[in-house]
């Protein structure tokens, strides 16, 4: 008597089987790139290995996006802004979206220093601006929370003249 294993696959006692895509009339040319077996095998059902490869994911890829809890629309978003779903998770938990977190990425930061520059409301644009001349989210914040100046050069020539971000309100004109 056939039985069915945990994938939904039947097998008739022979060391044969029939992945379940067949068995509700689905050949491996409809699943395209990969044969249906591939996609049983690592645990997906027919309507999700065809979301998935329709995304132009593997099933070992897929299996990682999946476990991670991303859809097939919402990986192949974040697999093209940061590649691997440990990555995605990261931007995805400080509440980036895959546009936002790619640009972050362009400007070259990770997602821990981006999310303290845009707590200080900065674009990557203004953040890099900011680090190039070697201040620390937490040194901005201290100049515009002490000094009150928001300005850029005003700050660098107040800090380059030994003026700490606690002194700087004395310094600002009436």
């Amino acid at each position: 008597m056939p039985a069915v294993d945990v994938h939904g696959n039947l097998h008739d006692g022979s060391g044969r089987f029939t992945p379940q895509y067949k068995m509700q009339g689905m050949s491996d040319h409809e699943l395209g790139r990969v044969a249906a077996a591939q996609w049983a095998d690592a645990g997906f059902s027919p309507d999700e290995a065809k979301a998935w490869d329709a995304r132009g994911f593997l099933p070992a890829v897929a299996s990682r996006w999946r476990d991670a809890k991303f859809t097939p629309g919402a990986a192949d978003s974040w697999e093209r802004a940061v590649s691997t779903p440990e990555s995605a998770v990261r931007w995805r938990d400080e509440d980036f979206t895959p546009s936002q977190a790619e640009k972050w990425l362009n400007y070259g930061f990770t997602v821990d220093e981006a999310d303290k520059w845009e707590s200080l409301s900065m674009t990557p644009h203004m953040a890099l601006q900011w680090r190039t001349a070697r201040f620390t989210p937490e040194e901005v914040d201290a100049w515009f929370f002490y000094g009150g100046v928001r300005d850029l050069d005003e700050i660098v020539a107040q800090r380059d003249a030994g003026v700490l971000p606690e002194n700087a309100e004395q310094l600002k004109s009436p």
